[in-house]
């Protein structure tokens, strides 16, 4: 069972304050479950101590913390997928992986029957170089829901002469909340758009501000932001529609979406943009500094950059200003070879001292 034992007994109560106040964490008891709040520090060691606590028959699962209270009161923070299922509209919805998933489906299982988790063993060695950025989540809005590993499965299943095992189920699925021994949260840190995204009363007024935020995002630390307030949003708009379907709320889910769709489209051309101007840069900086193993294999890298960008000018619909930021890493490519005397340039140069040559020979 671990350190703490039954979650729902008062000498696990007692013991759990006790140790709250002996580490001088924050904690509260909700519905019999020990709720951890720290700081997001990707160093800290205070997940450590609540690790070790509850011991090594534990199994440790991130989520998006705006689902903590699904955890509290059902025992698994994916009480609702089945019936409404929105992760697919936005990146950072932390939840499973969806090929695990369908490993799981075949078995029988429903999604809200089982998650992706991490066994102490594995958890406890980089715990306190926590990191919840794969799923999309900065780790201030991360939460971990921390299992015993006694009321769930580990779930395997071959593939390609391979066994693979990436998640859990709980063996009493009427019982998974006696599953849940503990939670860890994390002091959030409130981002300068969602102070008046909170402020605003009206839904369509949140809406409007997530879409005006998106189209102006300039910097891809912004998007896991939007991506959850646009999930928090869509959550509760999908809820609203299945227990009173309304056009209203229609229209709003469809909305989200679309906004949805929009920060995807931005994050991949945000992220094409910086890939190519780095490109450059890194190009020009390995030929200012000699490095003759970067400069040997970067003698056309300007080229192929020129080359890759006129092609997503061609094929891709654009916005202006995507228009513009690819045409100044065009511009930018072309100095660089220009001033470096390296890939079409390079061979130019080349070409023309032949010609020179030749003439100077024939008189």
């Amino acid at each position: 069972m671990g350190k703490f034992g039954a979650q729902n007994s008062f000498v696990g109560i007692t013991r759990v304050n006790q140790f709250a106040k002996e580490s001088g964490l924050e904690m509260e008891i909700i519905s019999n479950i020990p709720v951890f709040t720290i700081d997001a520090d990707w160093k800290n060691e205070d997940i450590s101590k609540v690790v070790e606590f509850f011991g090594k028959n534990t199994v440790f699962r991130i989520i998006n913390s705006q689902f903590v209270d699904y955890a509290i009161e059902f025992g698994t923070d994916k009480y609702y997928v089945d019936e409404h299922d929105f992760r697919g509209v936005a990146y950072g919805s932390g939840f499973d992986v969806w090929w695990v998933e369908e490993q799981f489906i075949k078995q029988g299982l429903r999604k809200s029957d089982v998650f992706c988790g991490i066994p102490y063993e594995v958890f406890v060695k980089e715990c306190n170089k926590f990191s919840s950025s794969e799923l999309g989540i900065p780790n201030d809005r991360a939460a971990i829901l921390i299992y015993n590993i006694e009321k769930v499965q580990e779930i395997e299943w071959l593939e390609e002469g391979r066994v693979f095992s990436d998640g859990y189920a709980f063996k009493d699925v009427n019982m998974k909340k006696e599953a849940l021994l503990g939670i860890i949260k994390f002091n959030e840190a409130i981002v300068v758009f969602e102070a008046e995204l909170h402020a605003l009363w009206s839904v369509d007024d949140k809406i409007t501000l997530l879409e005006k935020e998106i189209f102006m995002l300039g910097d891809l630390k912004m998007a896991p932001y939007l991506a959850l307030n646009i999930i928090r949003l869509l959550h509760n708009e999908s809820l609203i529609n299945a227990k009173n379907a309304s056009e209203i709320s229609i229209v709003r889910i469809n909305k989200l979406k679309a906004i949805a769709d929009r920060l995807e489209y931005e994050i991949r051309m945000i992220g094409i943009v910086n890939n190519l101007a780095s490109q450059v840069i890194s190009t020009r900086e390995a030929f200012v500094i000699r490095d003759e193993r970067k400069m040997s294999i970067m003698q056309t890298r300007p080229d192929f950059i020129i080359e890759t960008t006129q092609r997503y000018l061609l094929e891709m619909q654009l916005d202006q200003k995507y228009i513009d930021a690819l045409n100044q890493v065009i511009e930018d490519a072309e100095k660089c070879n220009a001033e470096l005397w390296i890939g079409t340039n390079r061979t130019i140069r080349i070409l023309q001292k032949k010609t020179r040559a030749d003439i100077d020979n024939i008189f």
